[in-house]
């Protein structure tokens, strides 16, 4: 699972607070809005996050990316 708050969006690159549950969103990913890649700058303190959830989780918003709509909150849940 990969939770996600939008925390700031500055020169084309989102930056995010993630984490493996809602209660620990420790660490900090950066998505490109230039060619929608990621880097998962900061893991999470007390939860793990996938690279293969992650790339799901950006995948299924591109979409609202091309289009400029920001969530606030983004996830990837399995099961």
């Amino acid at each position: 699972m990969v939770y996600c708050n939008l925390q700031k969006m500055e020169n084309n690159i989102l930056t995010y607070a993630i984490g493996g549950s809602p209660k620990d969103l420790t660490g900090i990913l950066s998505v490109s809005l230039d060619d929608y890649s990621h880097i998962l700058e900061k893991k999470p303190n007390n939860s793990t996050v996938h690279e293969r959830h992650i790339d799901a989780m950006i995948r299924r918003h591109i979409h609202e990316y091309k289009n400029k709509i920001f969530e606030r909150k983004i996830s990837y849940e399995i099961g």
